[in-house]
């Protein structure tokens, strides 16, 4: 396969899974709305169908498109009235989602969906048959203008005499690419529709343009779209600019009928779209809609920048690019960094010679910019994660008769791409957990006086340089005493752990093979899911906290830096030995004397800071290092904190603020108490990285 082929075919697969992860909480939505079904709401969904059928259509994956179509053929009902939308509609519409994502993994393997035959003969037939088949192919009724997925009558209009508007002509006529209609295919105009958002991603951000292969006919293929001649008769036309027209817009919209639009246009006193409100046929609202449209399409791809979205602001325009090229850039600017550390912070940043010290700082400037931009080429929208569970708290309440309804906010927060891929499997098990250990059910809530819906709130925010992720509950809570039994039980616990707070009872149930679920379910109840939520977590450097109140509800948070790659840091020195503490975990630094602190009967120092007693670290010790002194009063005092917990760490030297770039620590070297991992200075020589978080808990842990 030819490079332009596979970039079709990758540009079709990342479209279709957004149209795919969009539909499914539009559906869920309109399934809680009840009787009411927006209109608006089904035209979108019967619009990303209609665009995944075509463009599927064009690539010869036959099992995808017939399934979207049968889809779109029960939309189609829906709009016009045939058949009511319902909880069964939306579970069977929900099924060819699945198999449509099924088949989109089929393809990205193997360039082909031949292998899902058999499943999509089956529910192409459940699809045909749900709602009694309609007798003939129902009228579809008007839809809003839209930019994407527009579609064009099946047949073209007789020109009209005036030359404001053209009727469509053939694909072929328009200088693109032919395009073989399925038999299934309502057209050949209207699957050359469906392409539209894949041809105008081509076209804006592709290296293809109008040079698409074009595929050959299988034998379930009808023959391609005839060639129209020129005027002349000699050569294919070029583009037409009929879809650029008004007219031409309002009809592929299903406004407006070539008729209407031929006799709106012999009034010659009056705009078309005038006109056309004059005569009521379309609604001022909706000329304005098209209006729109048409400015859109009229726009210059090589201008897009300065385009505006008909509200005065500038519209934005993407390009896709490989994530491997972006790990590839962040690995650059990683080592440009440490180069200009180097720079600005080595043996001869005191020597001024020809402006370098000038020079330095315009450098750090630069880098610190390149660096901005290009993290945030790498932050993304946490919003499709979130959308995923609407879908899972559905179908997992109804297996569980249970009313529950999912309240998603912050999904527009931005994160890092690998942390997205990370926390997409701890977020289904921390809510499938809510749902069947959590959540009652209605009785049960009715008996203890609450509502018999319950609620289960999704939400992300950023703070304090990490993104805080929550799952919050109304259910009955953690039962703190029978997480301790348990523990006890399995040996997790010292002794019958009453002295245990109940933040360290409730960190008992990621451990693995942890459960007390009375009886094993189809959702959960083997231990199985919150070992893995740890892992998961920690393996982008976060940490999971756990708030519950008896009878009240939960609160699972999982808090994650926002970038792992480079941190602003703090370098202390400890002997000859420097250390690196992230800047945002840095309250303050204070100087002490020996009556200023208390040791304990375990041996564990306490300091007086701002009247409250926080912990003493002295990292000479616990990394077995020769410091400049021993006496805490000749040294200083670095207070840091991880969400409520503070503690102090003591250090030599206090060097300054640094841009670090985070390297992983060496697999031999195993688990080192406290270390994030380590980063290379200007001379040349290792600073390690303290992880707050994990320092505090191991040492804890130890004590």
């Amino acid at each position: 396969m030819d490079s332009e082929t596979q970039e079709i075919i990758d540009y079709f697969l990342t479209e279709s899974r957004e149209s795919v992860a969009e539909v499914e909480p539009l559906l869920i939505g309109l399934e809680a709305g009840g009787a009411h079904v927006d209109r608006a709401t089904i035209d979108k969904i019967f619009r990303l169908f209609h665009s995944m059928k075509g463009s599927a259509g064009f690539l010869e994956f036959q099992h995808v498109e017939s399934v979207t179509h049968q889809a779109e053929t029960l939309l189609d009902r829906v709009r016009n009235g045939t058949l009511t939308f319902d909880p069964p509609l939306v579970d069977l519409l929900c099924r060819a989602l699945d198999f449509t994502n099924d088949a989109l993994d089929a393809i990205e393997a193997m360039l082909t969906d031949a292998s899902l035959a058999e499943e999509a003969a089956g529910l192409i037939q459940r699809l045909k048959g749900f709602g009694g088949a309609p007798s003939a192919e129902p009228a579809r009724a008007p839809v809003a203008p839209a930019p994407v997925a527009a579609k064009p009558p099946s047949a073209p209009p007789p020109p009209p005499a005036a030359e404001a508007w053209t009727g469509p002509q053939p694909a072929a006529a328009r200088g693109e690419i032919n395009v073989f209609a399925p038999v299934a295919a309502p057209s050949a105009a209207e699957t050359d529709s469906g392409l539209s958002s894949l041809f105008d991603s081509l076209s804006r951000g592709a290296k293809i343009e109008r040079s698409l292969p074009t595929p050959e006919p299988s034998s379930a293929s009808v023959a391609p779209s005839p060639r129209a001649p020129s005027p002349q008769g000699t050569a294919p036309a070029k583009p037409a600019a009929s879809p650029h027209r008004l007219g031409e817009i309002l009809i592929e919209a299903g406004l407006a009928s070539p008729a209407q639009i031929e006799e709106a246009l012999k009034d010659k006193r009056l705009p078309v779209g005038q006109k056309l409100v004059q005569m009521q046929v379309v609604p001022p609202e909706r000329i304005q809609e098209a209006l729109a449209v048409q400015s859109a399409r009229r726009g210059d791809p090589d201008k897009a920048a300065e385009e505006e979205d008909g509200k005065g602001r500038s519209r934005a325009e993407y390009l896709r690019v490989d994530v491997r090229k972006l790990d590839q850039l962040m690995d650059l600017i990683g080592e440009l960094i440490i180069a200009e550390t180097a720079v600005t912070h080595g043996p001869a940043r005191d020597t001024e010679v020809d402006g370098s010290q000038k020079a330095a700082v315009q450098l750090n400037r630069v880098t610190r910019g390149l660096q901005d931009v290009a993290m945030s080429l790498r932050m993304v929208p946490i919003e499709p994660t979130f959308k995923k569970m609407v879908r899972l708290v559905r179908d997992l309440s109804r297996r569980q008769g249970k009313r529950i309804t999912l309240e998603i906010s912050g999904e527009d927060t931005e994160v890092d791409k690998s942390v997205v891929e990370a926390i997409s499997d701890p977020l289904v098990h921390l809510i499938r957990n809510s749902i069947d250990h959590g959540v009652e059910d209605v009785d049960e809530r009715i008996r203890v006086g609450k509502a018999p819906e319950g609620r289960i709130t999704l939400s992300a925010r950023q703070q304090a340089g990490e993104i805080r992720i929550e799952v919050r509950d109304d259910g009955r809570g953690l039962d703190r005493a029978r997480i301790l039994k348990k523990g006890v039980e399995r040996g997790l616990v010292k002794g019958d752990g009453a002295e245990l707070s109940d933040a360290e009872v409730y960190k008992l149930i990621f451990e693995p093979g942890f459960s007390t679920a009375a009886a094993v379910t189809d959702i959960s109840g083997r231990g199985v899911g919150m070992d893995v939520v740890k892992q998961n977590i920690e393996s982008v450097k976060g940490r999971v906290e756990v708030q519950s109140t008896p009878g009240a509800g939960s609160v699972m948070a999982l808090r994650i830096p926002l970038t792992l790659a480079i941190i602003e840091g703090m370098l202390v020195r400890v002997g000859t030995s420097r250390f690196t503490l992230p800047i945002l975990s840095i309250t303050e630094t204070v100087g002490v004397t020996a009556r200023d602190v208390t040791r304990l009967t375990n041996g564990a120092e306490v300091v007086r800071v701002r009247g409250r007693l926080l912990p003493v670290y002295r990292l000479h010790e616990l990394y077995e290092l020769k410091p400049d002194s021993t006496r805490i009063e000749d040294g200083l005092l670095v207070v840091i904190e991880d969400g409520n917990d503070r503690v102090c760490v003591l250090v030599d030297e206090l060097i300054g603020q640094r841009q670090t770039v985070v390297k992983s620590l060496s697999g031999y070297l195993g688990s080192v108490r406290g270390l994030a991992g380590c980063t290379v200075l200007g001379d040349g020589s290792i600073s390690l990285i303290i992880d707050v978080a994990k320092l505090i808990h191991d040492v804890h842990a130890a004590a």
